[in-house]
C-alpha cells in the first residue's frame, strides 16, 4: 500500500503543479476544464493525506503491540511478589512474642528477601514502562 501511495502522490504533484501553472492566462471551457481538474486533484490530494495517515497510525499501532505484550509480561510477576512479601510478614502480625530468636532471625531474612525482591521487580517493570512509553511518543509522532 505505502508504494502504490508514493506512486500515486508521485504523479500528482508534478500535476497539480503543471495544473496550476497553465490556468493563469487560460479563460473560456479550457479554464473551466482545468479548474474541475485541480479540484478534483485535490480532492485526491486530500485522500492520499487521509490514506498515509492511516497507513502511519496502523505501523505504530502495529510496532506497539510487541512493546504491549512485553510489559504485560514484565508487570504479571510483580502481584505474585507481593504475595509473598505479605505472606512473609504473616508471622510476625498474629503477635506470639513465644517465637524462637532463630526462627525469628530466619523470618526476618525470608522477609527481607521477599521486600527486595519486591522493589526489585516494581522498579524493573517501571523503569521498562516509562521507557516504553518514550518509544510509543517517538512511534505515534
Amino acid at each position: 500500500p505505502e508504494r502504490v501511495l508514493t506512486g500515486a502522490q508521485a504523479v500528482l504533484t508534478p500535476s497539480m503543479q503543471m495544473i496550476s501553472s497553465r490556468l493563469t492566462g487560460l479563460k473560456g471551457g479550457i479554464r473551466s476544464k482545468l479548474e474541475e481538474l485541480q479540484e478534483r486533484m485535490v480532492a485526491s490530494q486530500k485522500e492520499l493525506d487521509k490514506i498515509r495517515r492511516t497507513i502511519d497510525e496502523t505501523k505504530s499501532r502495529a510496532a506497539a503491540g510487541p512493546i504491549l505484550k512485553e510489559a504485560i509480561s514484565k508487570v504479571a510477576s510483580v502481584p505474585g511478589t507481593l504475595h509473598a512479601l505479605l505472606e512473609s510478614e504473616k508471622p510476625f502480625l498474629t503477635g506470639d512474642e513465644r517465637m524462637p530468636p532463630d526462627e525469628a532471625e530466619e523470618l526476618l531474612r525470608d522477609m527481607d528477601a521477599a521486600a527486595k525482591k519486591a522493589a526489585t521487580e516494581l522498579d524493573e517493570a517501571r523503569t521498562f514502562i516509562e521507557q516504553r512509553a518514550v518509544d510509543a511518543g517517538r512511534l505515534a509522532v
